[in-house]
């Protein structure tokens, strides 16, 4: 049964919407990733970068693919995992030194697709 007319406008809208949120999203994400890049001797400031970090991932791994990007969802459902591995791992005492490099593969790969979505219409 075909859908609506009304209802298919309105998910193209939305679908519409949610892909001009991917700027704000990747700029999130290069923000948290740069406050985690610049703090590596304090332990504060790079548990608030991790946290927004694992926002962003959290919240385009429960999304994306809802809107037609599986690949992304796919991408920040790593880098989620990966933030709360290295969550778990920072909070430790002390952190292991290598906490924050574990997580360079999974952002760089979310970024790549991010951008690749920012990309293509």
């Amino acid at each position: 049964m075909p859908l609506d007319p009304a209802l298919q406008a309105f998910l193209a809208e939305q679908a519409a919407d949610y892909r001009r949120s991917l700027p704000a999203r990747l700029a999130a994400l290069d923000a948290a990733w740069g406050a985690i890049a610049a703090s590596p001797n304090d332990a504060a400031a790079a548990l608030q970068g991790l946290d927004a970090l694992l926002r962003v991932a959290h919240g385009l791994a429960g999304s994306a693919a809802t809107f037609g990007l599986p690949k992304l969802g796919a991408r920040a459902c790593w880098l989620e995992s990966a933030c709360d591995r290295a969550l778990a791992a920072a909070r430790c005492e002390p952190p292991p030194p290598d906490w924050a490099r574990r997580l360079a593969a999974p952002v760089a790969g979310l970024r790549r697709v991010l951008l690749a979505s920012l990309a293509t219409p």
